[in-house]
């Protein structure tokens, strides 16, 4: 099964979904994401990193991780990891934004400026 394109690096069909995860674990620690078991929209974890100016938090992005693999004893075809991206625009207001195509993480972390840029003016900050 093809690999989500979080880093452009670890794509390679032949790494097993141990070994994958096993490197995405390493290399968003190196870019300074926290790993949370927090059930966050049915994930089986998400990877948290919080973006600041000074001591304001702007916003977080996140990395939610669906493990299939515990469904393929009910004789379903999942031999994968799905991922989706989160940005949670921080403030007592919230607005989030949500994707699950095939982008990676650079491309995210662009898109999660852009959006906090764009929206930063309709969340009253707490």
């Amino acid at each position: 099964m093809k690999k989500p394109r979080l880093f452009q690096s670890l794509t390679a069909a032949s790494m097993s979904w141990d070994e994958w995860l096993t490197e995405v674990d390493a290399a968003l620690a190196k870019r300074g994401y926290r790993k949370y078991h927090q059930d966050y929209r049915n994930a089986d974890y998400t990877y948290w990193k919080t973006y600041s100016a000074g001591e304001d938090k702007l916003y977080m992005v996140g990395i939610g991780f669906y493990d299939m693999r515990k469904y393929m004893q009910q004789g379903r075809n999942a031999d994968y990891i799905g991922v989706q991206y989160e940005c949670m625009i921080l403030g007592e207001d919230r607005i989030d934004m949500s994707v699950s195509s095939g982008v990676s993480l650079k491309e995210f972390e662009g898109m999660a400026q852009k959006f906090y840029h764009a929206m930063r003016g309709y969340v009253k900050k707490s």
